[in-house]
């Protein structure tokens, strides 16, 4: 057949076309994934150091102490700490509970003895504060650490109040409430000025404190006075301990008078402690080791 000069030009124009349509098509993956060759490499992995470098990890010897912890016998809650000061301070007692109804000028004295108070209408019939039921918390030491010279520091935690329906405070007591004892100085202790609700302490002697003479009294009814870092109580002078901190976060420390055999917690009233409510938890901490 004879083609025309059209039409040989269109059949070389198709097979040119034909052939480049071809080349553009290698290297394609028609199942519509991109080609291999063609992928962005990917990052290289990252494997992390199986060691820290060094100098990172820990230094050799930072670790506690061996014998810092606390005592065996002693409530797992109370572990050595170190405080504001970067003293450390070890567990010199047990958690006690300390009932709101804990008397101080009971402390020391023989089951039976009893003060009775001038009360008001709304107070409740019963006058009487006695020993054992408002005695304060005898606090049994750990090891010596309780030793006079020594210095103690205290662990509190809890809410109390003066009577039923009056609002609980922290150990630091109603600091817009301030108080003294309706019977003043009493059996062998001193006279206080505190918050209502406080957490108090008084160091004794030997034996029962009723006819020895109470020392001078304290006041703590300033913030000043309150926010103490150290504090030298002699033996019958009932000290404000509150939550054993400052008002910056640091350590209430109270020095161990000569002559003392013996440490109570008790709460701030003026009066009448039998219908007061709540309680604190209270331990005391040393800077000595056991």
């Amino acid at each position: 057949m004879v083609r025309s000069n059209y039409q040989v030009r269109c059949l070389s124009l198709i097979l040119f076309f034909g052939l480049s349509a071809l080349q553009s098509c290698r290297g394609t993956d028609f199942s519509g994934n991109t080609p291999t060759s063609n992928k962005p490499v990917p990052a290289a992995a990252t494997t992390p150091d199986s060691d820290p470098k060094p100098g990172s990890g820990p230094t050799p010897g930072s670790g506690p102490t061996p014998g810092s912890g606390p005592t065996p016998g002693t409530d797992p809650g109370l572990s050595t700490s170190t405080d504001s000061n970067l003293k450390p301070q070890y567990p010199c007692s047990s958690t006690y509970e300390v009932r709101a109804t804990a008397n101080p000028y009971l402390a020391g004295s023989p089951d039976g003895t009893a003060i009775t108070y001038a009360i008001t209408a709304g107070d409740g019939p019963n006058a009487v504060d006695s020993a054992p039921g408002q005695a304060p918390v005898y606090v049994s030491p750990i090891g010596k650490c309780m030793a006079p010279g020594g210095t103690l520091s205290f662990a509190v935690s809890g809410m109390a109040a003066y009577a039923a329906g009056v609002a609980p405070t922290d150990a630091n007591g109603n600091i817009r409430n301030i108080t003294t004892h309706q019977k003043n100085a009493m059996f062998g202790k001193s006279q206080i000025t505190a918050p209502f609700n406080s957490l108090l302490g008084v160091f004794l002697g030997e034996g029962d404190p009723s006819g020895q003479a109470a020392p001078e009294a304290l006041d703590f009814s300033q913030a000043s006075s309150r926010d103490y870092t150290t504090l030298a109580p002699l033996i019958g002078q009932v000290f404000f301990i509150g939550t054993g901190k400052t008002s910056r976060g640091g350590t209430h420390r109270v020095t161990v008078p000569q002559g003392a055999t013996r440490l109570y917690f008790a709460i701030m009233d003026a009066y009448q402690w039998n219908n007061n409510t709540g309680s604190y938890s209270g331990a005391v901490l040393s800077d000595a080791a056991p």
